[in-house]
């Protein structure tokens, strides 16, 4: 068995690496039975390339086996004996050219400086398969390619597409999803181009008078023309995407990027709702909406208030539920603060956090100063039974710190003023946490308690 050592010579070894790209890609049938031509990569694989073919179509049946082993190998980094199966399952009559591409690819990903040659190299035998979406190909590449930061060579494989004869046709409905994802991925590109064209003209353009968004500053003759095109281009492809489902967030924030820029906010307004209307379970359309508008203030508190409400219904332990709950403290609308307080704190991520402690402690008081004693009972029901063991179970002080510089102590003392709250005064929880507060919190404490042996009936 070889050692680890070994193999990672044997995967680093750039000829070997191009014999398998020609195994992967039949390009050099020679190589498996020549002797003269005989190297690394063909040592491994010529007796068990002669098994399988040797069993004809039957060879099939190994093909549930082989995927297995080559999934634990992948999952290991092991990327000698994935290229091994790898190989076999090529040799398979019934083998799957996704899988020699995606698998390929990820083994020559695994040493991308030294594999850079082979990898476009490869890239370029995966355009000529005929049973492989071409777009599909080039676009993992461009990716590749943005990743290491060649933005040039990345426009070039999608600008540069070769006409191949027998391209696999994909019906009509994918093939125009494939279509729009590769548009959107060349406005990505224009984008790109046009944010480092921006940064580098603003570097040394001309300060004037003028505002924040960019219009203070005077370009040379020609260059914000130049800069304006890539801008034009770039909108042309996002703005195909907004009628379609689908997850377009990483595109419609370079989108409105560029209208910010240009001030062109009600246009980038328009775009946001169109995002949101047509993708509403999308979290993120909701927010992106939210925060633009709030940034420019754009629309009035009450419709603030509904956007950041279509957030909370979207996604109930979402930090912005906290500034909900702080707007409806500040208008006096107990019946939503109680409704979506409840919500947040049902979540874990919230059980130790300070702030929507308060929140609830705040809640409770003002439904019961407001004799609203049957709302605090309508939420309280459903989770008295998990609630006090989820919640008001103390743990020594320092074990549930968050470590990000909240007050413990305070958040035990709102915790506390809950538990009175919901389920009566000396309870167990309070009076372990009773006696780890300050003198001034304990105070606190008893004011609450008193609240609560004076408003009889609450729980």
């Amino acid at each position: 068995m070889e050692t680890e050592d070994q193999q990672n010579a044997v995967v680093n070894d750039i000829d070997m690496m191009k014999d398998v790209c020609e195994l992967l890609m039949h390009d050099s049938e020679t190589l498996v039975y020549a002797d003269q031509t005989e190297s690394t990569a063909v040592e491994w694989f010529k007796s068990l390339a002669l098994n399988i073919q040797n069993q004809n179509d039957e060879s099939s049946l190994l093909q549930p086996y082989l995927v297995t082993v080559l999934r634990d190998y992948l999952l290991a980094h092991a990327w000698t004996n994935s290229l091994t199966v790898l190989r076999l399952l090529g040799d398979d009559p019934t083998h799957s050219a996704i899988s020699l591409w995606k698998v390929g690819m990820e083994i020559m990903y695994s040493n991308p400086d030294k594999n850079n040659g082979l990898i476009e190299h490869y890239v370029r035998k995966l355009k000529g398969m005929s049973d492989l979406e071409l777009k599909e190909v080039v676009l993992e590449y461009v990716m590749y390619l943005l990743h290491k930061g060649e933005l040039e060579e990345a426009k070039r494989a999608m600008v540069d597409i070769p006409k191949i004869r027998g391209i696999k046709k994909c019906d009509k409905s994918k093939s125009q999803y494939k279509d729009l994802v590769f548009t959107a991925y060349q406005g990505l590109l224009y984008y790109t181009r046009w944010n480092l064209d921006r940064q580098r003209l603003a570097s040394h353009a001309t300060v004037i008078d003028g505002d924040d968004f960019g219009q203070g500053l005077y370009y040379f003759d020609g260059e914000e023309d130049a800069l304006k095109d890539g801008a034009e281009r770039a909108l042309s492809c996002f703005s195909q995407l907004y009628d379609h489902l689908g997850v377009w967030d990483i595109f419609i924030t370079k989108h409105v990027k560029i209208l910010e820029h240009y001030y062109r906010l009600e246009e980038a307004k328009s775009i946001l709702e169109m995002y949101r209307d047509k993708n509403s379970e999308n979290p993120n359309t909701h927010k992106y909406l939210y925060s633009f508008c709030t940034k420019y203030s754009l629309v009035t508190r009450d419709c603030d208030t509904n956007l950041l409400k279509a957030v909370a219904d979207c996604v109930p332990s979402d930090r912005l539920v906290m500034d909900l709950c702080d707007r409806f403290i500040e208008d006096g609308n107990i019946c939503d603060l109680l409704v979506y307080i409840f919500e947040l704190k049902d979540y874990k991520c919230w059980q130790n956090d300070t702030r929507s402690w308060r929140t609830l402690s705040t809640a409770l008081q003002l439904a019961l100063d407001s004799d609203n004693k049957d709302m605090i009972v309508e939420h309280w029901e459903p989770r008295e039974s998990w609630w006090p063991t989820f919640h008001f179970t103390y743990i020594a002080e320092g074990t549930a710190d968050q470590g990000d510089g909240t007050d413990t102590e305070e958040m035990w003392l709102h915790r506390a003023c809950c538990a009175v709250l919901l389920t009566g005064p000396e309870n167990s929880f309070e009076l372990s946490v009773r006696n780890t507060l300050s003198r001034e919190r304990i105070q606190q404490l008893n004011e609450v308690i008193e609240k609560v042996l004076t408003s009889p009936g609450v729980t």
